[in-house]
């Protein structure tokens, strides 16, 4: 892990640690370490906010203009001026290198405007991709004790208990808020709850990315009551998934109980496995092998009438996407790419799998990305776990993990798909926050 320490624009690395030669730790110019900053629950507060406003931005209220939604915009810009005032008067920042993962790869993605299909699908994706940088930046960069962080991801499990009582008044009412297809006369007669999103798939993989950071405060929260409901959100959550027959998600959850319930069985003896120690990268790449090379090899073993056919389909495009367009279509372009193909999906043009949507947004520089941000993300989560038993370590761990499976339910897995950057900006902030944290024990005393 790196952390780089900036003053006033200004960077030091130094003092190579004895114990883990790829961590930079960085000398202070002037002010505290972060670590030994003050709580502030203003910081914390706000931090909650921007995590409900990511969450909850397809209800919200807005005014749209030329295909703009300008209200949603503005309070981003809102958020970000006064995260910038905060921080000119604070400049002191320590945060780990990977910080700087998805700003590089925005920045990225405004480049490809000039080869992109199209400018204003372009600059819609743009200004939603800012958003998710926005908030990821807010966690990152404000939170500053673990006292802020532990209070500031409650916000995870508050938000999943709030969409699954809207799932339950679609369930005893079979109306459904105005933002759901399923709320359309298209999809009158279709069974299922999609909560506060379009279709039930993104619903469910939000319920999926979030499920580790429930179980992590149902089991270090000093409260019955607590305790009971979050595990009522749990069993919830798994009835929604198998009611909305949401596959991917579903067999997350359950991958994401059995994981948790096995490494808090074994401790460190699991370090003993060959490779665990880089299981998240090795896991990104291994799926993503699986999915963009078993389609090219394999015959569609599906029926035609079956989602997954459709599914299995849009990854045969893969490769040829990728020899037109080795550096990507630009962002949200996917749809327009692939009417240039001669495909066969049934109509269906979105990419419904993460790493096809890497690929073919982003070229070989989105799948570098997705292997950094997730991946090496992941590595050092477990590492800290395993070293630490920093049982938040390893929710996390499983939350940005749990991409690579839930990544693959909904029809776009990234652009509007906040939850996937907010636990991102969480798993970052722990790299520092945690530098100097306490056992898991300390963390569940608190």
């Amino acid at each position: 892990m790196y952390l780089v320490t900036i003053r006033s624009f200004l960077v030091r690395r130094d003092r190579f640690t004895k114990d883990d030669p790829v961590q930079i730790s960085g000398q202070l110019m002037l002010g505290r370490d972060f670590i030994g900053d003050q709580s502030n629950p203003l910081r914390a507060i706000f931090v909650c906010t921007v995590v409900f406003l990511g969450i909850f931005d397809s209800v919200l209220p807005t005014w749209i203009v030329g295909g703009y939604q300008f209200f949603h915009f503005w309070l981003y810009v809102l958020v970000f001026a006064v995260s910038l005032l905060y921080l000119s008067r604070n400049p002191t920042l320590k945060m780990s290198a990977l910080f700087f993962a998805p700003i590089v790869l925005f920045t990225y993605s405004i480049a490809m405007v000039v080869w992109s299909q199209s400018l204003s699908v372009t600059i819609s994706a743009l200004v939603s991709f800012g958003q998710h940088v926005v908030g990821f930046a807010v966690i990152v960069l404000l939170l500053r004790t673990r006292e802020e962080f532990e209070f500031a991801l409650w916000s995870i499990p508050v938000a999943a208990l709030t969409v699954l009582a809207i799932a339950i008044w679609e369930l005893a009412t079979g109306s459904h808020l105005s933002v759901s297809r399923l709320a359309t006369e298209n999809f009158a007669g279709v069974k299922g709850v999609s909560s506060i999103w379009y279709n039930r798939n993104d619903f469910g993989t939000f319920l999926a990315m979030v499920s580790p950071v429930v179980v992590y405060k149902i089991l270090n929260r000093n409260g019955r009551a607590i305790s009971w409901i979050g595990v009522c959100t749990l069993a919830l959550g798994v009835y929604i998934l198998s009611y909305n027959n949401s596959r991917s998600a579903l067999v997350t959850v359950v991958g994401v109980l059995l994981v948790y319930s096995l490494f808090l069985g074994v401790g460190s003896r699991i370090r003993r496995v060959p490779g665990i120690q880089r299981i998240g990268t090795l896991t990104l790449v291994t799926s993503m092998t699986a999915f963009l090379f078993l389609p090219q090899l394999i015959e569609n073993p599906f029926s035609a009438d079956s989602s997954l056919w459709i599914r299995w389909q849009l990854l045969t495009y893969a490769d040829d996407m990728f020899i037109k367009w080795p550096f990507g279509v630009g962002a949200s372009n996917f749809h327009l790419a692939l009417e240039q193909l001669p495909s066969e999906t049934n109509g269906t043009l979105s990419p419904h799998n993460w790493s096809l949507q890497f690929l073919g947004e982003f070229g070989i520089v989105g799948i570098g990305f997705a292997v950094l941000m997730f991946g090496r993300n992941a590595d050092i989560l477990l590492n800290r776990y395993l070293d630490e038993s920093d049982e938040v370590a390893l929710a996390l761990f499983l939350s940005i993990l749990s991409f690579t499976l839930a990544g693959v339910g909904s029809s776009n897995a990234l652009w509007g798909r906040h939850i996937v950057w907010i636990l991102l900006g969480f798993a970052v902030s722990y790299h520092t926050v945690y530098t100097d944290s306490p056992s898991r024990d300390g963390l569940r005393n608190e």
